[in-house]
């Protein structure tokens, strides 16, 4: 079994796993995570101007998000498939 590494630059660690994926230090200062302050302002601002929780809003965007992947990797796959069939 291989060492984990970081999910986007592929660096063995020290590594941090959040909500799954691993990230190191300098990946996962990049990510630019919204502060506690930032998030409760866009919740404060959203439930002034629309329908529905922030939270239910930022659920329905990551589940949209995993159906746009899923629909993706399956383009991808066949490409593969296809290529290992017609070469």
């Amino acid at each position: 079994m291989s060492e984990p590494v970081c999910c986007q630059c592929e660096s063995p660690g020290p590594l941090h796993n959040l909500y799954g994926y691993a990230f190191c230090d300098g990946c996962q200062t990049r990510l630019g995570l919204h502060s506690d302050k930032t998030i409760l302002k866009n919740a404060r601002q959203w439930a002034q101007t629309e329908s529905g929780s922030y939270e239910d809003e930022v659920t329905d965007r990551l589940l949209r998000l995993e159906k746009d992947v899923a629909k993706t990797k399956v383009k991808l796959f066949h490409i593969l498939a296809r290529l290992g069939e017609l070469t």
